[in-house]
């Protein structure tokens, strides 16, 4: 190295170079600097390691409870239509709605960590679709909780009123085999009663009645018997012909419930959860096929 300075125009040879006093401060701070620098450089890349890392296991634990509460959503879609199928139908056979409400789709809703999922997502997939997912599973959240309790209380109200059919058409049948005889009339209308009992008595559904077999072949039947008796000039048969046109009051009562059951689901399905499932598995696929294709491990169907 050359010991050169500079002064009034001229280089001068001399020991303590300016370069060199200029270099070694330099180098002082330099080295360390440069050390300070790769280091700061190696914990960004150790972050975004574990950046990278927790996204990936927030898709992972997302996808999971994605593909449950997904199936979950769907098996709630087929038996909603399985209830309409037997609505549709004359058939009074409670159709029942087996699928539990689901654990995971609660945690969606009230314990996921959104924002955290958010971003994640947004890093990962470029995409705010998760979002919709959100909204989604909300909104099948709130199908699945309205349209059980609606349900719910339909087959209660169905039930009730089925048990009261059973149940009255007894007294009905006892009524009439006790009734007092006072003269040939009387007889004929209680022969022509209880002969519809004893021919219809094998198709009311044996030991257990079945509440709409007995309206169809023992209520209404003897309904229509006592529409031909003048109950006003023989009173007698008037708290019976009563009871009668109570029990077809309440075949009528179920049929309304029905109705409006079959009503009320029709307008679930074509007006929330349908719409509310597309929308789900639109944005879901492309989310499930990116996992399949960074072969991570996710559970599958």
């Amino acid at each position: 190295m050359f010991d050169l300075y500079f002064q009034s125009g001229d280089f001068y040879n001399d020991g303590g170079s300016w370069i060199k006093d200029l270099l070694i401060p330099l180098l002082g701070v330099g080295v360390p600097l440069w050390i300070f620098y790769k280091g700061i450089e190696s914990q960004r890349f150790q972050d975004q390691q574990k950046s990278d890392e927790f996204d990936l296991q927030q898709l992972i634990f997302s996808h999971n409870l994605f593909a449950s509460a997904a199936e979950f959503s769907l098996a709630m879609q087929a038996n909603i239509e399985s209830v309409v199928s037997n609505l549709k139908s004359s058939d009074w056979s409670n159709d029942n709605l087996p699928t539990p409400s689901s654990h995971d789709l609660r945690r969606i809703v009230f314990d996921l960590d959104r924002e955290k999922l958010f971003h994640a997502w947004k890093r990962k997939l470029a995409s705010n679709s998760v979002s919709t997912i959100f909204v989604a599973f909300d909104t099948i959240y709130d199908v699945e909780k309205a349209y059980s309790a609606r349900w719910l209380e339909a087959t209660r109200e169905i039930t009730n009123r089925r048990n009261k059919i059973t149940s009255g058409s007894g007294k009905l049948i006892l009524g009439i085999s006790q009734i007092d005889i006072e003269n040939n009339f009387d007889a004929q209308v209680r022969s022509r009663l209880m002969e519809i009992f004893v021919s219809q008595n094998e198709k009311l559904g044996g030991e257990e009645l079945d509440a709409q077999l007995v309206m169809q072949h023992l209520i209404g039947p003897i309904s229509d018997e006592f529409e031909k008796v003048d109950t006003h000039e023989h009173r007698k048969w008037l708290p019976l012909a009563k009871n009668a046109s109570d029990l077809i009051a309440l075949s009528l009562q179920i049929e309304s419930i029905r109705n409006s059951l079959l009503t009320y689901s029709l307008e679930t399905l074509s007006g929330t959860l349908n719409p509310a499932i597309n929308d789900l598995l639109k944005h879901y696929d492309p989310f499930n096929e990116y996992l399949k294709h960074k072969n991570l491990p996710v559970e599958t169907d």
